[in-house]
């Protein structure tokens, strides 16, 4: 060996594995669930957000044959309610009322864009 070797290793996480439809969806309910003082709105009734993503899962299981990505599972689960026809809606913590389907839509945008 002649004079010193250095080396440097950087660890840190890559992004470079895209996550499955599967894991786009959970991390879609778990969004749900972690709205902090939000309100799930749902046929005439307010829900917290854990009993709203509680929601999701049980509608997502009835569903699941038929539910391959997470575009599916927003327009087909996560949208609007399998018996009334009416949309699902979030009232957030500052007032503000948006669709569920359009805040899922958001978050599925950001999670594809950050892989």
């Amino acid at each position: 060996m002649i004079g010193e070797d250095f080396a440097s290793f950087i660890i840190s996480e890559t992004n470079s594995e895209a996550l499955t439809e599967e894991q786009k969806i959970d991390r879609l309910i778990a969004a749900m669930g972690a709205l902090d003082g939000a309100v799930f709105l749902r046929n005439g009734g307010e829900h917290s957000p854990m009993d709203a993503a509680k929601h999701l899962r049980q509608k997502l299981e009835v569903a699941t044959s038929g539910i391959t990505s997470a575009t599916q599972f927003i327009d087909l689960v996560a949208s609007e309610s399998s018996i009334t026809g009416e949309e699902y809606k979030i009232r957030f913590a500052d007032g503000r009322t948006v669709l569920v389907g359009h805040y899922l839509r958001e978050e599925l945008a950001k999670l594809e864009s950050s892989r």
